[in-house]
């Protein structure tokens, strides 16, 4: 999808390619749009790609032919570890041609690679080294798709002077196409026939009714319970997960724990009601981040609530 944070400042090296986007209006356009030579830029309609297609025309901001076309590659060769994408390539037609003894694609890329090795497989692969990287094919970088859309002065030459990482992801992080990106969970619950809605990022605790109160609750129970072992650990989630009347989350603490929700609910609205959607700005975020300890669990930020009802569970 369309992420700024998975791109580069500048052409090529390690950075995702990006799908192409088409430019819906002018909203997509920057200030300088006019300013940039025709042949250089996208106009409304046109597709934009992410990735260097046309061999005539180099990355911008670079001196002319310093960049090659192709990588210049030397005659030295070098080993190279196979990513987990490969890795799991290469696993996945071992397993085609092993049904008998087939081996497990999930995993970090560290314990894949020590299963393929276990199995005398290559982990890595031969390639010439690199001299000088080539544009042609490569990810285009975040500077020369803002020059496209017209987001950079054309005055500015020296590279020095253009945005830097940070100034560069906050401003294609706004664009329209951007900004409408769906990510992979939204496109799965798409599939799934189900809408996905976040929370605010400093209260992940507005989910449901509570749910992440309970949640922080069976956690304290369970780290305080008996020793876990692998034979009790089933039982013991079992029993910590227990919504019966005898059980932690019993009904009286799902309705503590989804009254203190419900006030962070209306809090928010309250909020949204006085100052609109922009109300929860960049800077409200970082205060409320802060003040609490984490923005994932409520069993940090609001340890001191659910170890009272833990308190109570065990004094009755």
């Amino acid at each position: 999808g369309l992420v700024a944070q998975r791109m580069n400042r500048d052409f090529g090296k390690k950075q995702v390619q990006l799908r192409d986007s088409t430019i819906a209006d002018a909203s997509y356009l920057g200030k300088y749009h006019s300013r940039v030579p025709e042949s250089e830029r996208v106009e409304v309609g046109d597709v934009q790609s992410f990735v260097f297609t046309d061999a005539k025309k180099p990355p911008k901001f670079h001196k002319e032919g310093t960049v090659p076309v192709s990588d210049h590659l030397s005659d030295e060769m070098e080993e190279k570890k196979l990513v987990k994408e490969e890795l799991i390539h290469a696993i996945k037609l071992y397993n085609a041609s092993h049904p008998e003894n087939m081996i497990s694609t999930h995993g970090t890329a560290d314990e894949l690679r020590e299963r393929m090795i276990q199995h005398n497989l290559p982990t890595t692969r031969s390639t010439r080294k690199v001299l000088k990287e080539g544009f042609l094919g490569k990810p285009k970088g975040m500077l020369q798709v803002m020059w496209e859309r017209g987001f950079i002065d054309p005055e500015v030459k020296d590279m020095r002077n253009l945005p830097n990482v940070k100034v560069c992801r906050d401003i294609i992080s706004e664009w329209p196409d951007f900004l409408s990106e769906t990510n992979e969970l939204e496109e799965l619950g798409a599939k799934l026939g189900v809408t996905v809605i976040f929370t605010p990022k400093a209260h992940c605790e507005l989910a449901g009714r509570g749910i992440e109160y309970c949640w922080g609750l069976a956690k304290l129970a369970f780290r305080r319970g008996v020793k876990t072992t692998k034979k009790n650990l089933k039982s013991k989630v079992q029993r910590y997960i227990d919504s019966g009347p005898a059980g932690i989350l019993n009904i009286r603490a799902a309705r503590k724990f989804a009254a203190l929700a419900r006030r962070y609910k209306l809090a928010y609205r309250k909020l949204h009601e006085e100052k609109g959607d922009e109300a929860l700005n960049y800077a409200d975020i970082e205060k409320v981040c802060k003040y609490f300890k984490t923005k994932r669990c409520a069993f940090d930020f609001d340890y001191k609530i659910i170890k009272e009802e833990y308190d109570a569970y065990q004094a009755a």
